[in-house]
């Protein structure tokens, strides 16, 4: 082999290397209805995706809040399989905190999120839309106090029938 096409080889070598461990850029956007809060609702906007570019969507928790977090995209077929994950920090240098796991259509799950900055990020497996969210779940103590107060109005309700009906 001669020197020309040794050196050749071996910086083709070096390119594919980098290219390799080079961290592939993302697209990220901004989910709509932030900051997250007991009783939020977050939203993906809108996003065709492009098959196999990564997406985040970065969102912030105020207070501790428990949340059910779901992903999906789906083409003019129908659903695609995806898994994303979660991360929390910023785009790129944030620390992996669960994963929807294998790819299924509109994985979902629960995190206990406390006060901060957070994303999710999916590589699109194909072209399509993209949509969902993280939607809140409200404390065992706000449900408490929901059942008590539905309590409290039946027993006014039935209080205030009983004194008309003696009248």
């Amino acid at each position: 082999m001669n020197t020309a096409l040794r050196a050749f080889t071996i910086a083709g070598a070096a390119v594919a290397l980098a290219a390799v461990a080079a961290p592939a850029s993302a697209t990220t956007f901004a989910m709509l209805g932030g900051p997250l809060t007991p009783g939020a609702e977050l939203s993906v906007p809108a996003t065709v995706a492009t098959g196999g570019v990564t997406y985040d969507f970065t969102f912030t928790d105020s207070v501790a809040t428990n949340a059910l977090t779901q992903m999906q995209e789906a083409s003019r077929s129908g659903p695609i399989a995806i898994s994303y994950s979660l991360f929390s920090g910023a785009p790129g240098s944030g620390t992996l905190l669960m994963s929807s796991g294998a790819a299924t259509n509109a994985p979902t799950f629960a995190w206990n999120f406390t006060p901060g900055n957070y994303y999710l990020e999916i590589k699109a497996p194909a072209s399509g839309t993209i949509s969902g969210g993280v939607s809140a779940v409200p404390e065992p103590s706000a449900w408490a106090m929901l059942i008590a107060g539905f309590g409290l109005a039946g027993y006014a309700l039935r209080r205030r029938r009983l004194s008309l009906n003696l009248a």
